[in-house]
């Protein structure tokens, strides 16, 4: 008797892992990039508050809100009226404008950039100074 309650009983088990397994991962996946800016934790050495690295789709579901992103810059500055620069710089997600007076950026350069994304009428634009954008390589 207890032989045959394991064979039908281990399936059952099994499913229900399975789906306890499918709804805990659901809520992982459904955690967003504004509940990670909202939820991270000040670096003790550091006062304000670091931000979490986010690709370039995350960033731009947060207008309005400081991000820090990581990309390639793919294009040759623009220069606007105002004194600034523009370039687009891409990572595997997505591409956006990053408008700052460090015009020193070049094609290829790979960058980590802190700034206030905006929106501008061509796609995302993010706005940060010279000393929020650091070359990687």
């Amino acid at each position: 008797m207890i032989r045959k309650v394991r064979i039908w009983l281990a399936p059952i088990l099994m499913i229900v892992l399975l789906i306890a397994h499918e709804t805990v991962q659901g809520q992982f996946d459904d955690t967003t990039a504004a509940d990670r800016i909202l939820h991270a934790q000040p670096d003790e050495a550091a006062k304000p508050m670091s931000l979490p690295l986010l690709s370039i789709l995350e960033a731009k579901d947060l207008p309005g809100h400081t991000v820090t992103i990581k990309g390639k810059v793919v294009s040759v500055p623009t220069p606007q009226a105002n004194g600034f620069c523009q370039f687009v710089v891409e990572d595997e997600t997505g591409s956006l404008l990053l408008s700052t007076k460090a015009a020193s950026l070049q094609v290829g350069d790979i960058i980590q950039v802190t700034g206030k994304l905006g929106i501008s009428p061509q796609s995302a634009l993010l706005r940060a100074d010279r000393d929020d954008i650091f070359l990687i390589r």
